[in-house]
This record gives structure tokens, C-alpha cells and sequence, in this order.
């Protein structure tokens, strides 16, 4: 017995090796199919958890055709296993087996509704699968192959099962829960997968945004995480399909695991890596990674017609030719939390922003929007190999592109995937210009000018932080500051010269309501400004935002805090005036109103109120102000234009003083009606006409005095009388406008003799 009992025990013990030997080669020859794979996996030394992939790079969806990822499919998988007997092992799980070997991806058909592989003669391969979800979502197939690797292995794997087949891309499939059965299924899981990925790349949710987020390096909390810089939404996106990211050890241990490991988005990298030559920014062989140190005040040019530029239109962008205006001006700045840059234009105020679609990004309508920091008004400035730059969205894969490369005036401009056209071309050119002479002077405010910048407490109490306020003129050292010009970006240091402290954004602050206070000079974009003049006032910029110096709240009293303002520049909180000595700067920088008693426009001329004058345009050739088809023939509502001069009585205006309120009534002698601003509209781009003189703020106009001529100013909304689109043609249409000192805007008066 003791005999037979060893016999059988031998017997139990061999037939347990046999076993344990069968499953380690089962084990081992699955992992071989694999190790070929990983043994020569990609350093992770330049691996950053914050760009793991470029919202280029996940958008390439045409980076393969159906006929190369069947090839690739075929290269990387094994179909002739004929190890079919290992089957038996697993008898709750369901394989493909034909002619003998184990059917792998390369070689599957898809059915509707199949989890896995049939030989239905409708099925789609896995490439066609794979390629349409990458078309109709507009994802890269790359990326697609990767999530199919790295979820269930079923690029490389040579006999897989029913149960990788339907939860092939680990969509609805949480750490903490069983897999939801909605999503089952190939091309389900590949569709769900690719749908949400453009879900985040044109901007929808995610709980992983741009910026700044806590991200965990295990499902289990207690192991610990760290803050990433999210600087792609493909990198969003792929936060939101698997929101762990690797510690110390996954990445020291290359494919292999460690302690409180996660490796989802670190093979990834891996794969892509080994795979596809790594990630990169390039579209099309031009190199597109975001240039940093581009803050500053720019022309953007078009590459079609370098005379053609990026302009402000009312809140659209278009391309117009160059004109000298402000709406041709734009000002970068970069945000280090984004890695993106904010375009702000210089006389609208307000954010190129890109407006995004429900269904598609393709198209997307570009405009100007007021700030409010979010992912839709940040952008990418590329610089090209051969020339020139892209401007590309943060949040949606598309660059900016003249709408069917048409160059004419007032063509829109709008978001479109890249395509390495001219349309999509940018010439940048830097503005750098002094506004301000350098010296002392006093800055008071647009809404009080008896309120002026002053050091809280005085200059010979102040220290690094001393508050900055306002306080009524009173002649003191604390309210005198010094303009330095940078010459190098055309930026200003505004310094006490007592103190020798600047204006200075406590903490270099970018967010609205930052204060201002006086600090140390040290260099830094918290102590720069751009100076913008604004018809008789000036607007101050921080060259680290792109805000504005602003008061808080709307009434100029003494001790009302001074601080960063937020866009658009729409009042006088944001706007100033410098004077020396008590005395404005010049004429031109505060646009010297008219005598109140004295009934004459005091410039070289001598003209005098009450008589009938030419109104001139200093844009040029000799334009006046004139009715369209003449005085003969004009009646309310007949439009007001530019025409060359011709002695008609269409071209002849009296100015007369209105009492009341020191404005002035601009009327044709001889249709008795007046200058009129249609529907007395408060809106930049209102129409001029000719109307029956009924006294509305509609009819009366402030003439203030420049260096050069006057400017007209609406009685009823402050915009200055304007030439649409400063043309010097005949006809060009007067309206009014935001006042911006350019030449469109200045009128000189010729008495009629």
C-alpha cells in the first residue's frame, strides 16, 4: 500500500510538472510575443507628464492609409500560432481558431454587434475599423493602434479572446468598477475612444484642463501624486482616459512595473515611441513647436500679400489691407501656465478668440471677445522652417486661415486644420514705437482729473510695497513719475524719481484686481508697460498680462486703490492724462478743447465760429466732407462721404456754438440740415447723414484741438468722426468710430472765402 501510495504520489507529482510546465510556456510564449516588442523600449528620460502627445499629433488622422495600417498590423502580429490545444486552459474564455492557428487582429473580420471576429462576408478588418473611426473622428489612427496596445495587447498579440475583442480599448472600463456592457464590442470600443478624444481636442470637457491639475500616480490615493502642467488638450484627453501618470519607479522601470505604479500613459509614450518615431509637433516637416519670448506689439502680415493684414472689424477678424490703424495692432502675451499666448488687438481692447462648433472645429469663426482666460483665447505661435509663422488654437486643432485664400478687404478670417498652404502663413513683424516723450510728468484720471497717482502715505515714507492711489493734485513728490522708454520692445518704466521705486504688479500678478503698488526696479514685465494713446488719454498695459492700470471701482476719490483693470478697455477707469507742471502735455495728447469765451477755433488758420467752411480729411488727395449727389438733391437720411474738393455748396458747413453745453452743430448753409449720426447710434460704426436739425446729442459735436487739425467727437458716445477704412477714395463712407489718433479721424478747417 505504502508502495502503490508513493507510486501514486510520483504519478501526482508528475503530472503536476506537467501541468506547471505547460502553463509557463503558455505564460512564457505570451510574453515572448511581447518581449520582442519591449526589450528595446524607448528611453523615458525626456518623458513630461504635462506634453505626452501634441494636439497635432493625435488630430493627424490622415498619418496612415487603411492599406499601411493593414501592413503594420500584419508586421507586428503573429497569425500562424497553431498552439490551439493551450485553449482548453481557458474554458470561459472564447478564441478564434481557423485552419488550424489562432486568428490575431491582422487577420479579424467584424460583424454588427460581433465582439470579436466571425467570417461573416460583411465583416470590416480591423484596419478598415481602425481607419474609419480615424476619419469620421478626425483622430490618428497611430493613436488609435497605441490605446488597441496598451489597454489589451492586441496589436502583438497571436491568440487573443473574446474578452479583449470587446473591451479592446478599455472605454467604460473604470479602475474601481466592472466594465459598463453599453460600450462592448471592436468597433464600438475603437469609435467611443476616438469620439471623446476629439470631444477634448475641440475644446469640451475635461476633467484634466490646460493648466495646472493633481494628478495621481496609482488609483490608490495613499500613494501619492504631484501638480502637472497640462500643456496640450491631447494630453488633457489622454488624463481624462486614464487619469493616473507614472512615478519614479514605472519610469526607471521602463515596460515593467513597480511599487504604486500606473502605466497607461507611460506605455503609451512607449509605444508611440517605439512605433511611430515619437512624439513631435511637426505638421507636414515644418516645425511648429510654440515660440516663447514673442510678448510684444505686432503687425501680423498675411503670407499671400504682406499688404494685406490681421484687423479688428467690429468683433470679427479679417484681412485688410495695411492702413496705419490700431485695428492692425496686436499684442502678444505669454502665459507659462498654458504655454500658449493671449492676442490681444490694440484698439478694440478685447481677446482673438476661437469660436468653436458643436459638430466640428473645421471653419471655426474667429473674433474678438473680452477676456476671460479661457482655453478659446489662447494660441500657439509656430515659427516654420522655411519662413513665416502659424497661428494655431489651444483648444481646437486648427490654425489661422484666410477663408479660401482671398485677399480681398474684409475677407474673413477663420479656424482650419492644417495644410501648409500660404493662407495659413503669417509674416510678424514687431511695433515698437515711443507714444510718450520721456520725462516727469503727473498722471491723472479720465474720470477726475484732479485725481492723480500718488504714493500712498508720501515719496519720503515709501519702501518696497508701499500702496499706489489716488489723491487730488496737491504739488507733492509722490505724485510725479518719470517715463523711461525701452527702446528694445517698446515699453515704459514709470518711476517716482524721489524714490527711484517704479510702478510695479504685486507678485507680477495676471489676474484683474492685482494691486499696484511701488517696488525696487528690477526688470522684471511687472514693471513694464505699454502706453497706448486713446484720443486725449492714454491706456497703460502690463507687459505681463495684457490688463490694464485701472482704479477700483467707478468714482475718482482720494484714496481709491489703483490695480490691475480687466479688458475690453471700455471707460474711463482704464484711461489717463499726463500733464507737466499742472499743464497737459501737449496739444495733441490732450486734445485742447475750444474757448468758452471766445467764439473762434484757434488754430493757424484763424477760422472763426459762425462761419461756413471746407472740412477737410488729412488722410489726403484733398477730401472733404461732402453729401452724396449734392445739396440740390439731398434730403434727411442722405449719407455724408469723402469727395475730392469742388467748390459745390455740398462741401460747405457752418459751426455753430451751442451754449448750453459748449458743443458744436455742424449745418449745411444751404439745406439748412446738419451732420447727424444715424438713429443717434452709440456704436463704432455708425452711419453719418444729413438730417433736419432737431438738437439730439445725435447733432451736436466736441471739437477738440490736435497738433495736427481736430477731432469730432459724437456729443452723444465720445466716438471720434471717422474715414471708413482711412480710404482716400471718392465716396469713402464717414461714420463714427473708437477714437485712436490716426489720421482717419483729424479734420482741418478751411474758411470758405
Amino acid at each position: 500500500m505504502k508502495a502503490v501510495r508513493r507510486r501514486d504520489k510520483r504519478g501526482l507529482f508528475v503530472l503536476l510538472g506537467i501541468f506547471v510546465m505547460i502553463f509557463l510556456f503558455t505564460f512564457l510564449s505570451r510574453s515572448f510575443d511581447k518581449l520582442d516588442e519591449e526589450a528595446e523600449a524607448a528611453s523615458l528620460a525626456n518623458f513630461d507628464p504635462g506634453y505626452i502627445i501634441s494636439d497635432y499629433q493625435m488630430g493627424n488622422y490622415n498619418s496612415m492609409s487603411e492599406a499601411e495600417i493593414q501592413a503594420f498590423l500584419s508586421a507586428k502580429g503573429n497569425c500562424r500560432d497553431t498552439r490551439t490545444y493551450l485553449a482548453s486552459y481557458y474554458p470561459n474564455l472564447s478564441y478564434h481558431i481557423k485552419d488550424g492557428h489562432f486568428v490575431c487582429l491582422a487577420e479579424e473580420v467584424f460583424g454588427e454587434g460581433v465582439l470579436y471576429g466571425d467570417d461573416a462576408p460583411n465583416g470590416e478588418t480591423a484596419a478598415h475599423v481602425i481607419w474609419q473611426a480615424a476619419q469620421d473622428y478626425r483622430i490618428n489612427p497611430q493613436v488609435l493602434i497605441v490605446l488597441l496596445q496598451k489597454e489589451q495587447g492586441l496589436i502583438t498579440d497571436s491568440w487573443p479572446n473574446n474578452r479583449q475583442y470587446r473591451s479592446a480599448t478599455g472605454y467604460g472600463c473604470p479602475d474601481t468598477a466592472p466594465c459598463n456592457v453599453e460600450y462592448y464590442g471592436f468597433k464600438n470600443q475603437l469609435r467611443k475612444a476616438a469620439a471623446m478624444f476629439r470631444t477634448v481636442l475641440n475644446g469640451g470637457w475635461t476633467n484634466y484642463p490646460l493648466g495646472e491639475n493633481y494628478v495621481q500616480y496609482n488609483p490608490d490615493a495613499s500613494c501619492g501624486g504631484s501638480v502637472v502642467n497640462i500643456r496640450s488638450l491631447a494630453t488633457s484627453a489622454l488624463y481624462r482616459y486614464t487619469p493616473y501618470q507614472p512615478n519614479a519607479g514605472a519610469l526607471a522601470a521602463g515596460y515593467g512595473t513597480a511599487a504604486c505604479g500606473a502605466y497607461g500613459n507611460r506605455n503609451f509614450y512607449l509605444y508611440f515611441e517605439d512605433w511611430f518615431s515619437g512624439i513631435t509637433n511637426e505638421a507636414e516637416g515644418q516645425k511648429i513647436d510654440n515660440v516663447r519670448g514673442m510678448d510684444g506689439r505686432y503687425q501680423i502680415k498675411s503670407f499671400l500679400n504682406d499688404k494685406k493684414l490681421l484687423s479688428a472689424k467690429n468683433d470679427g477678424v479679417v484681412i485688410w489691407e495695411e492702413n496705419s490703424q490700431l485695428s492692425q495692432n496686436w499684442y502678444l502675451f505669454y502665459d507659462e501656465k498654458t504655454d500658449a499666448y493671449s492676442i490681444i488687438n490694440v484698439l478694440a481692447g478685447g481677446v482673438l478668440t476661437a469660436i468653436k462648433d458643436e459638430n466640428t472645429s473645421v471653419g471655426a469663426r474667429v473674433q474678438i471677445q473680452d477676456a476671460d482666460d479661457s482655453c478659446a483665447q489662447k494660441w500657439k505661435i509656430g515659427r516654420l522652417e522655411e519662413a513665416g509663422y502659424l497661428i494655431s488654437s489651444s483648444c481646437l486643432n486648427v490654425v489661422l486661415d484666410v477663408a479660401g485664400a482671398n485677399t480681398s478687404n474684409g475677407t474673413l478670417i477663420q479656424g482650419w486644420e492644417s495644410n501648409e498652404t500660404s493662407a495659413q502663413k503669417w509674416i510678424l513683424e514687431k511695433v515698437v514705437e515711443e507714444n510718450v516723450a520721456q520725462g516727469d510728468y503727473v498722471v491723472r484720471s479720465a474720470v477726475n482729473n484732479n485725481e492723480t497717482v500718488d504714493i500712498a502715505g508720501g515719496a519720503n515714507n515709501s519702501r518696497n510695497g508701499t500702496n499706489i492711489q489716488l489723491w487730488e493734485e496737491n504739488g507733492t513728490e509722490a505724485q510725479v513719475w518719470n517715463f523711461s522708454y525701452h527702446g528694445d520692445d517698446g515699453t515704459y518704466t514709470i518711476v517716482n524719481p524721489t524714490t527711484g521705486r517704479v510702478l510695479d504688479v504685486a507678485g507680477g500678478s495676471k489676474n484683474a484686481g492685482a494691486n499696484i503698488q511701488l517696488w525696487e526696479n528690477n526688470g522684471s514685465c511687472a514693471q513694464r508697460w505699454y502706453v497706448e494713446k486713446e484720443g486725449e488719454h492714454y491706456v497703460f498695459i502690463s507687459a505681463c498680462s495684457g490688463l490694464l492700470l485701472g482704479i477700483d471701482g467707478t468714482a475718482a476719490l482720494n484714496g481709491v486703490n489703483i490695480q490691475l483693470s480687466g479688458l475690453p478697455k471700455n471707460s474711463n477707469v482704464q484711461k489717463w492724462m499726463l500733464s507737466v507742471e499742472g499743464d497737459k502735455v501737449d496739444e495733441e495728447a490732450t486734445q485742447e478743447s475750444l474757448p468758452s469765451g471766445e467764439n473762434t477755433l484757434t488754430d493757424e488758420n484763424g477760422i472763426v465760429e459762425g462761419s461756413v467752411y471746407i472740412i477737410r480729411s488729412l488722410v489726403g488727395n484733398d477730401k472733404t466732407i461732402d453729401i452724396a449727389g449734392g445739396a440740390e438733391n439731398a434730403k434727411n437720411g442722405t449719407n455724408i462721404q469723402t469727395w475730392e474738393n469742388n467748390g459745390t455748396k455740398a462741401q460747405e458747413w457752418k459751426i455753430t456754438k451751442n451754449s448750453d453745453d459748449g458743443t458744436y452743430t455742424i449745418v449745411n448753409p444751404t439745406t439748412g440740415r446738419v451732420l447727424d449720426v444715424a438713429g443717434g447710434s452709440k456704436n463704432a460704426g455708425a452711419n453719418i447723414q444729413l438730417w433736419e436739425n432737431n438738437g439730439s446729442c445725435a447733432q451736436r459735436w466736441k471739437i477738440s484741438k490736435q497738433s495736427e487739425g481736430y477731432i469730432l467727437k459724437s456729443a452723444c458716445s465720445d466716438l471720434a468722426l471717422d474715414v471708413a477704412g482711412a480710404s482716400s477714395m471718392n465716396g469713402a463712407n464717414i461714420q463714427l468710430w473708437v477714437a485712436n489718433g490716426t489720421d482717419a479721424q483729424k479734420w482741418s478747417f478751411n474758411l470758405v472765402e
